[in-house]
């Protein structure tokens, strides 16, 4: 099953809501489906972190120059270029590993308790329909 690296934090907070919510045949179908997932999100996490690196502002030595600690700084007239790279990568398509049955890996999905953020709902019900 191929879904858009944007869905892949909804997806697995999904999964992972539904803890206790499954019978233990079921739990088991999760957790193959998870770590993959987990790997898979690690992954695109670390390319939007390159992203930011390249493109923000930087302190003499080269290194990102942080706002409170932890926040990029961006020029902005490189926004449009840091928006366009960060779009083009959460458009990318990865294989989601699911069993031969998808309507369980639905099943599954629909008995989960997450509440989704704003602009996740649709997200979900992408991967779900």
């Amino acid at each position: 099953m191929n879904i858009k690296k944007l869905q892949l934090e909804a997806i697995f907070n999904m999964l992972k809501s539904t803890d206790g919510a499954l019978s233990f045949k079921d739990a088991r179908v999760r957790d193959q489906i998870l770590k993959p997932l987990s790997e898979q999100l690690k992954t695109y996490f670390d390319d939007r972190e390159k992203i930011y690196k390249a493109f923000c502002i930087k302190k003499e030595d080269g290194t990102p120059d942080l706002k409170n600690g932890n926040q990029y700084q961006f020029e902005t007239k490189k926004l449009d270029e840091i928006n366009k790279e960060l779009l083009t990568l959460s458009e990318e398509e990865v294989d989601l590993y699911v069993t031969d049955d998808v309507a369980k890996f639905r099943e599954i999905m629909l008995k989960s308790e997450y509440k989704p953020k704003v602009g996740e709902s649709e997200l979900i019900e992408s991967v779900i329909e």
